[in-house]
């Protein structure tokens, strides 16, 4: 008897089915509609993008142990502009 474990989508929670293609950020996975975006340009993440997002994060403990979940998500040009505001604010 062979297990096999139903990969669920990280933002909705669903299976995502055999025949989907998920996108990933790490060890999450997501369906194509439930895709996080870039909190500043509102940009969909993708697979081919993900190298160059950055993300922060909280962690949070579930049936398979602890994991990292993101809390907001910024696409490189807007991650530049968010660490400036942050640094002009704290002046």
């Amino acid at each position: 008897m062979t297990s096999t474990t139903m990969l669920a989508c990280s933002g909705c929670w669903n299976p995502i089915g055999a025949g989907a293609q998920p996108v990933r950020l790490g060890d999450l996975a997501f369906h194509v509609v439930c895709t996080p975006r870039c909190r500043a340009c509102d940009t969909l993440l993708s697979d081919s993008d993900e190298q160059r997002w950055t993300y922060d994060g909280q962690v949070v403990w579930d049936q398979g142990g602890y994991s990292l979940r993101p809390t907001e998500l910024w696409c490189d040009s807007c991650r530049e502009l968010h660490d400036r505001d942050i640094a002009f604010a704290q002046d």
